[in-house]
């Protein structure tokens, strides 16, 4: 019987919405004594990962990472229908993505140091996008198919995260699928210059089980060809987060004198590599087999996220259009350091469950 207490004492600051226990041994070879459990949740720090208590895995569902990939998509798709030519949609798309990341990371700013900056940042986003951000809301309302497109988009790249830490619980007891893949990795490896770092090496094993995962839960709902793109957009998504974070942290570290970077990680490198063997994986996968719907129907189209739209996207970041945005964003800043610094923690609350609930 799981304590959803306990569960929220271990993720504090989280909003956990669920815990729902997971049956690996219907279909996996794990220890009688293993549990698992899906904790469904909204946490603005970032975690999108499995906590190990003893004998139990919790292995988040973070709806606050699904809320960026839904935002990368509607993005591509907004784009697509806006304009005629592959420049001015790359150009649109670019321009909403990047508006996603400001405030994506703004939130994960505020969550790891309550100061000047991440609260400076976050008024930025307000000041300069929210009118715009609203507009294209307002036009998704208006097109509903669009709107599936970028909801499923993002379900299926929070999937793809979900089985990813699935499988780093099977590891260790399960070998079945990933010992067969481990020598072709390593040769993928070999050919982009990379190292086979052990703990690389299980990630990159764990990406291409929840890729295969994904692949078998979503056949009779899309396409081959449009799997191979959701595919390929889904983990461009989380190298787009991956990045964010990254450079999250090292805006914190430039920024506040005092601020000290949490251990563990990955350099942004190894996302990058794995990013790399992941879509040539995706792009020669060979549906065969009973679990693979011949001609299966697409319920929606599909977003094409892609490295060089995550590139445009994180390019100019922290600037800002218009130098007044700043300094307005500085005094309102120092103003809510200065009188009472739970207020803006009210205005971050109600701004990320409006986003939850849109979830």
């Amino acid at each position: 019987m799981i304590d959803e207490e306990l569960v929220r004492f271990m993720l504090p600051g989280a909003h956990v919405l669920s815990v729902d226990e997971l049956n690996l041994r219907s279909v996996h070879t794990v220890p009688a004594e293993l549990e698992a459990y899906r904790v469904t949740m909204y946490d603005r720090y970032g975690a999108a990962a499995s906590i190990r208590e003893r004998n139990t895995f919790y292995i988040i569902r973070n709806l606050f990472i699904a809320t960026f990939f839904r935002h990368l998509a509607n993005a591509v798709l907004y784009a697509h229908h806006k304009a005629k030519t592959l420049t001015g949609r790359s150009r649109i798309a670019a321009r909403v993505v990047r508006r996603a990341m400001k405030r994506t990371q703004a939130e994960c700013l505020y969550a790891r140091r309550k100061g000047l900056y991440s609260i400076v940042s976050m008024i930025e986003c307000l000041i300069e996008y929210e009118r715009e951000n609203a507009a294209l809301y307002a036009w998704l309302d208006q097109h509903p198919e669009i709107k599936k497109a970028g909801l499923f988009a993002a379900e299926f790249a929070i999937d793809l995260v979900f089985q990813h830490e699935i499988a780093h619980c099977l590891y260790q007891y399960d070998r079945r699928f990933f010992d067969p893949v481990a020598e072709g990795i390593r040769d993928a490896l070999a050919s982009i210059d990379a190292s086979d770092d052990p703990h690389l090496l299980e990630e990159i094993e764990c990406d291409i089980f929840a890729i295969n995962a994904c692949f078998t839960d979503y056949s009779d709902r899309l396409s081959q060809a449009s799997l191979r793109r959701q595919a390929r957009s889904a983990v461009a998504c989380q190298l787009a987060y991956a990045a964010l974070l990254e450079d999250a942290e090292v805006f914190l570290a430039a920024n506040e004198t005092d601020y000290v970077r949490p251990p563990g990680g990955q350099e942004i490198e190894h996302h990058i590599q794995r990013y790399q063997v992941a879509i040539a994986y995706i792009d020669d996968f060979a549906f065969h087999g009973p679990a693979f719907v011949r001609n299966a129907k697409d319920e929606v189209s599909c977003a094409d996220i892609d490295l060089n739209l995550i590139t445009s996207g994180l390019r100019g970041l922290h600037d800002v259009r218009d130098d007044s945005s700043r300094q307005v964003a500085f005094l309102l800043a120092n103003g809510y350091l200065s009188t009472d610094s739970h207020l803006f923690d009210v205005v971050v609350e109600n701004a990320s469950r409006t986003i939850w609930m849109e979830a």
